[in-house]
């Protein structure tokens, strides 16, 4: 998928920002789904933060690993006690 800058007109109001999508016709139906008066629409790089945002991600999927193994094994102990 590629990310495209728009700007445009919503509800009486200039607005911009970013959109995905895996085309700009794709991308310019989405916005007009949204009720957006395209005025621009180009491809743009990646987005700002999407190298952060990934690291964010690899981080938390380690941890939801470790916790989760660990929630496993406590559920287990507690339910054979309880047996």
């Amino acid at each position: 998928m590629e990310f495209y800058t728009y700007k445009g007109i919503s509800a009486g109001k200039y607005i911009e920002g970013e959109i995905e999508a895996l085309n700009q016709d794709e991308a310019s139906h989405k916005l007009k789904a949204d009720k957006v008066i395209i005025t621009n629409l180009v491809r743009s790089k990646k987005k700002k933060n999407e190298k952060k945002e990934k690291k964010k991600k690899k981080k938390l999927q380690k941890k939801r690993k470790k916790r989760g193994a660990v929630f496993h094994l406590v559920k287990k102990k507690l339910h054979l006690k309880i047996l």
